[in-house]
């Protein structure tokens, strides 16, 4: 099967399930490059430097004492103190992780982009967060 629909991936702020409000989860990783042309040459060489990774999640908005701006307007404050926190995705939470379902973890990351409310008329309102990296561990992809 060449692709797969998600219909109830379980995504977690600092062990608390945000699943409930959180409708899309995107992981990001990345390389950076360093030039490493020499003369005479008649393209640009590339070596890949140093890695990088991202998770950015929207949730629906909600202000109660159980929603996620609690966990998320906490955590963006505690990375302003410079305090990691941890994100897990499960593509599918309701299932055992395994190699096809894996944890996706970014155990070290700052909130570093938090959008505490997107307000329009006739739209639901939507909160998006923004977890950059905050350690050497990048994400890690358990299956245990």
């Amino acid at each position: 099967m060449p692709g797969k629909v998600f219909s109830s991936p379980k995504v977690s702020v600092n062990g608390v399930d945000l699943s409930t409000w959180c409708d899309k989860a995107t992981v990001t990783l990345s390389l950076g490059s360093a030039d490493i042309t020499t003369f005479g040459a008649t393209n640009s060489m590339k070596a890949p430097t140093l890695g990088d990774a991202v998770i950015t999640c929207d949730f629906f908005t909600d202000y109660a004492t159980s929603g996620p701006n609690q966990t998320l307007s906490a955590m963006f404050t505690n990375s302003r103190a410079n305090v990691t926190g941890t994100v897990e995705i499960i593509p599918v939470g309701a299932t055992g992780i395994s190699a096809t379902n894996p944890r996706i973890t970014m155990p070290a990351a700052f909130l570093m982009n938090y959008t505490g409310g997107d307000f329009a008329v006739a739209d639901a309102s939507k909160f998006s967060a923004e977890f950059q990296n905050g350690g050497t561990a990048g994400i890690t992809f358990g299956t245990v």
